[in-house]
């Protein structure tokens, strides 16, 4: 399976500071890396000062950029390859980080965004098709008893205009809850993870039975799927 995440962060560069600028992709996914792409987009009057490292979630770190006092401007760049494969057999799960350095006095650059492509073994996971203008409903059984007390709801759909989507949480008695309405315009993805407060129509209620994601494409033109999802309740027993 391909997994991408981009972090966009507009970030100045500290000046001749090796300590440089830090930033952090959190992967969820815990698979084996088969192959790993960065892609950088840095505004630097002189590219030539920048160096920059990569880390995986298991502190293996590499350098993918080394200063080459060469004169530049600006620097939108894709690594991969070879230069990576350090990274090749370990789980993806965790933190990777992106460290990027200006070892030079006088020039000021930004960070403005930097892209993570893993290409992962396959999920074991079952991915259901959400195809156009249908819906689509995953069910999970819930042994826990007691009343809920706090709650949250984890969803990962991969979809490639997710304004096109209605997705609802519906408990054991019935009653359901909108966690995503057609928002999103023709962004891409539904990542994401729904609080209590966003689930607070359930809170008092019981834990226990059957839990349902409800998928709805309403729109033609845009398919996708349920990569996985699931809940976790604290509740009164």
């Amino acid at each position: 399976m391909q997994y991408t995440k981009k972090s966009v962060i507009k970030k100045n560069i500290p000046d001749n500071d090796m300590n440089g600028l830090i930033d952090r992709i959190i992967v969820s996914h815990d698979l084996i890396v088969k192959h790993v792409q960065v892609i950088v987009n840095i505004e630097h009057p002189y590219i030539g000062d920048i160096s920059i490292e990569l880390y995986g979630p298991n502190e293996i770190r590499k350098t993918i950029l080394n200063p080459s006092r060469v004169t530049g401007k600006d620097l939108i760049r894709s690594f991969s390859g070879d230069l990576l494969d350090v990274f090749k057999g370990i789980r993806s799960k965790g933190e990777w980080t992106i460290k990027v350095v200006d070892s030079g006095a006088r020039d000021n650059g930004k960070l403005v965004d930097w892209t993570l492509d893993l290409q992962l073994e396959d999920s074991k996971t079952t991915e259901i098709s959400v195809t156009d203008v249908s819906t689509v409903t995953s069910n999970q059984q819930c042994d826990q008893v007691g009343q809920i007390i706090e709650m949250s709801c984890d969803i990962d759909i991969r979809h490639s205009h997710i304004g096109d989507l209605l997705v609802e949480l519906v408990s054991p008695s019935g009653k359901s809850v909108v966690l995503h309405d057609k928002a999103g315009s023709s962004g891409d993805n539904l990542i994401k993870t729904y609080n209590s407060n966003d689930l607070k129509d359930f809170i008092g209620s019981t834990a226990k039975g059957e839990w349902s994601l409800r998928i709805n494409d309403q729109m033609k033109g845009d398919e996708g799927r349920l990569v996985e999802w699931g809940v976790k309740f604290i509740t009164t027993d």
